[in-house]
């Protein structure tokens, strides 16, 4: 119990492990949506490339797919400096980022997937 709780304590938004789960959970359910939807153009396969590799076309097709702007998935990738309270999610963003991936709390879905990742 004081296990999970001290996970818990350590996933809140500002912390680096929250932040690169959502990173890991959007890189994955982009790369599900483009091997899916057969209809994507080619140039958004470059997103399979390894985030290392990343330059400014991949942010610009991310954002182009999560529908929004790239400056907040730069930011949400770290591409920027930027302060605690710049990284926060606006509404808007955390509301289509949720749409994208299926859930309806980033917090219990990011929650699980570090759990699915840490077993």
């Amino acid at each position: 119990m004081v296990a999970n709780q001290k996970q818990n304590e350590s996933l809140g938004r500002d912390s680096n492990e929250w932040q690169e789960a959502l990173k890991q959970m959007i890189i994955e359910k982009a790369k599900e949506v483009i091997q899916n939807e057969y209809h994507l153009s080619e140039e958004l396969q470059n997103l399979h490339e390894p985030l290392e590799e990343w330059q400014h076309a991949h942010f610009r097709n991310l954002s182009i797919i999560l529908d929004i702007s790239l400056t907040t998935v730069k930011r949400l990738f770290s591409v920027y400096e930027s302060t605690p309270s710049q990284t926060r999610l606006s509404g808007n963003t955390e509301a289509k980022l949720k749409l994208f991936l299926e859930c309806e709390d980033l917090d219990e879905a990011i929650q699980a997937y570090t759990q699915d990742k840490n077993s």
